[in-house]
């Protein structure tokens, strides 16, 4: 009679090999298409007189305040400036008005 002998082959898997090495991670970089900011100024000169549009935003603000308002409420302020009327009429947060003058004598 014959004897047979069987050896157990080893075997390896792909999860087991994988739990040996570290995963992989991948990453992407997303190139940035946000332009730099700058700061601008505007300065308006009308009859040899001139102001920037700080001293008109600040004036309006001024104008909205003393008219019994809360500066903190401002959420947007438009200005319309008309030098040939030496005024400058502003919209608050799209529903309230009010004007000043441009230039002092």
């Amino acid at each position: 009679m014959a004897t047979t002998k069987k050896t157990a082959a080893k075997t390896t898997t792909a999860s087991a090999a994988a739990e040996k090495k570290p995963a992989v991670k991948k990453t992407t970089t997303k190139a940035s298409t946000k332009s730099k900011e700058y700061k601008t100024t505007v300065t308006l000169q009308f009859a040899g007189k001139e102001t920037c549009t700080c001293c008109m935003q600040k004036k309006a603000v001024e104008a909205f305040v003393a008219a019994g308002n809360d500066e903190k409420n401002i959420k947007s302020l438009a200005l319309y400036v008309k030098p040939e009327d030496n005024k400058v009429y502003f919209v608050v947060n799209d529903d309230q008005e009010g004007s000043f003058v441009l230039f002092e004598d």
